[in-house]
């Protein structure tokens, strides 16, 4: 962008009036955040934050510059990188502070941290600034470098089945799994992709609340990260954006993952959900975690864009058809 239009947007009486529009409401102020992102404004960026909660206080930095976003809805569509003056370098997201994410993020640096920090490498959470509405997060800041397609399911499995032995006791991190949003949306657009193939809605809203309730009445919840895939995960084995994560069902992140694979098919998903129960050293029911797995599986199958027509059918069939 010319720096004649950075110079010149901020003072026009139209862009300020937008500007106070814009920012008014927690969704306004993500798209705000967002042409922010793409214009690269950061004053802008920042006085939109201040206008929307002036409880919050930006750490002081020498340079700043964007470095992506997420598809969260509960943080700002902008990440930045901060260069502190003594040479540090910080990521920084900001969060809705009454948001799901924020309490999951905080309990997790707080519970968890110490005992996974020597187990998986997480990013150190540095500074926290919390307002009433907002809260900026500050954390060690660590380039991320995608790993190769065939390394991902080996990390990715080591990473839960650490998560599996080691958060089982950490009860500060409980949370009800129908309430995250992935899960709400993958179970909304499961009944929805169900009516378009010619299954009723008691079909699919039974076979849902089934297996709600055998998974509630199982007791057996382990620690997961709610949003284990190859985007949060780097080549060094540095996981990222823990804000999904405490306890879910048995195999929640790997059915999550192998359903981001196109190439990976019912059967061959399932022969890898028994591979890692067989790596497991904790003790669980077998046929309760296969169930677990399948129902994740076809549901974030059906919920992500990039599945065929014809793995989705042949997943609505085995899950609906002899109902």
């Amino acid at each position: 962008m010319s720096s004649f239009y950075k110079k010149w947007v901020p003072y026009n009486p139209v862009y300020r009036a937008f500007h106070y529009r814009a920012t008014r409401t927690w969704s306004s102020l993500r798209r705000y955040s967002k042409s922010c992102r793409i214009f690269d404004l950061h004053s802008q960026y920042e006085w939109s934050i201040y206008n929307f909660d002036n409880n919050v206080k930006f750490i002081e930095s020498k340079n700043k510059r964007f470095v992506g976003s997420g598809t969260g809805t509960e943080t700002l569509n902008a990440y930045r990188c901060i260069d502190l003056p003594n040479g540090t370098r910080l990521f920084e997201k900001i969060y809705r502070t009454e948001g799901r994410d924020y309490n999951s993020m905080r309990n997790l640096y707080t519970f968890g941290y110490p005992i996974l920090r020597d187990k998986i490498r997480i990013p150190k959470l540095i500074h926290i600034s919390e307002g009433e509405k907002l809260s900026l997060a500050y954390f060690e800041y660590i380039e991320y470098e995608r790993p190769a397609t065939i390394e991902l399911y080996n990390q990715i499995s080591c990473i839960a089945s650490i998560l599996h032995r080691y958060g089982k006791n950490l009860v500060e991190l409980n949370t009800d799994f129908t309430t995250d949003p992935k899960y709400l949306e993958a179970r909304n657009r499961f009944q929805s992709v169900a009516l378009r193939y010619g299954f009723s809605f008691s079909k699919s809203a039974n076979y849902i609340s089934q297996n709600e309730a055998m998974l509630r009445n199982s007791g057996y919840q382990c620690l997961a990260h709610g949003d284990l895939i190859g985007v949060n995960l780097s080549k060094t084995s540095v996981v990222y954006d823990w804000d999904r994560c405490g306890t879910y069902p048995a195999l929640y992140d790997l059915s999550y993952f192998i359903s981001s694979l196109k190439e990976v098919g019912f059967d061959e998903a399932c022969s890898m959900a028994k591979e890692f129960i067989e790596m497991l050293d904790v003790k669980i029911d077998y046929e309760y975690a296969i169930n677990s797995f399948r129902y994740f599986w076809i549901l974030q199958l059906i919920r992500r864009k990039h599945s065929s027509k014809e793995k989705v059918k042949k997943a609505l069939i085995m899950a609906l058809e002899d109902r």
